[in-house]
């Protein structure tokens, strides 16, 4: 579930009216049925603009964008996900961005980071967006490998080079980083990932309804590894054992938090 969906032209001309968090302060509060704190809108205000210009620059106008997408089985939101088409593999590609307004953090020895108006360490915003890649591939099986391209993207719109420490990380499909002074890397990378054509708005709308419809339930892949981790057997060809044959998806969820 996606508090906000629309392509992302007319979500970047509802943030440059000023329309779009107060639109998604009304969405929460239907949704959450509470108010939203004014650190959250400022956060809406002040990056979501930010990536939709990048969005415009590469020429993406027509891609499907969820905002605040909730996870399944989980009170995680992701900031925004870009639905759209893989130029290379013709397949539904989804683009997770993970948001943050730092300018300055410190990584730590042991891969964390400390954020001044923090008061504990918080996870690298690499390993951050690479966890909501990893669930989503998990709990969603529409979005396996098999029948879908996931990427993940860490965007620091406000970092630069200057005093820079969260270079120790790794990098993969569904873990990069960008900063604000590198804009125009971001814009080509996001042109590789999702077809610049708006011949294709149609099917990027579908791989929206894709996400947005698909039945959440651990994948099988997951849940063979959770069947492993406490000693049951999958069976022949990828079916789980007469033991988990009835079993919920509550316990298989519980399982899986157990990674």
């Amino acid at each position: 579930m996606a508090l906000v969906r629309h392509n992302a032209a007319t979500l970047r001309a509802k943030a440059q009216a000023r329309e779009l968090d107060e639109l998604l302060v009304r969405e929460a509060r239907i949704a959450f049925d509470s108010a939203v704190g004014a650190g959250e809108v400022r956060s809406w205000r002040e990056s979501l603009p930010a990536l939709l210009a990048d969005v415009h620059d590469a020429g993406l106008d027509h891609v499907e964008v969820l905002i605040e997408h909730k996870l399944p089985f989980s009170p995680k939101r992701v900031d925004a996900i870009l639905c759209g088409v893989h130029p290379s593999t013709r397949r539904p590609s989804y683009v997770v961005v993970e948001l943050k307004q730092w300018t300055n953090a410190v990584q730590r020895a042991d891969g964390l980071v400390d954020v001044p108006q923090y008061g504990r360490p918080v996870l690298h915003p690499v390993d951050q967006v690479r966890g909501y890649c990893d669930y989503l591939v998990d709990f969603v099986p529409a979005l396996a490998p098999e029948h879908s391209d996931v990427h993940g993207i860490a965007y620091l719109h406000n970092a630069a080079a200057a005093g820079w420490t969260l270079s120790n990380y790794e990098v993969d499909e569904q873990g990069r980083l960008f900063r604000g002074d590198q804009r125009g890397k971001l814009v080509q990378e996001l042109r590789g990932l999702l077809d610049a054509d708006p011949a294709t708005a149609h099917a990027c709308r579908n791989a929206a309804d894709h996400l947005l419809d698909a039945a959440p339930r651990p994948s099988k892949p997951l849940l063979r590894a959770c069947l492993r981790s406490v000693g049951v057997s999958a069976g022949r060809e990828g079916g789980l054992s007469p033991r988990w044959m009835g079993g919920s998806t509550e316990e298989a969820v519980s399982l899986g938090h157990q990674r």
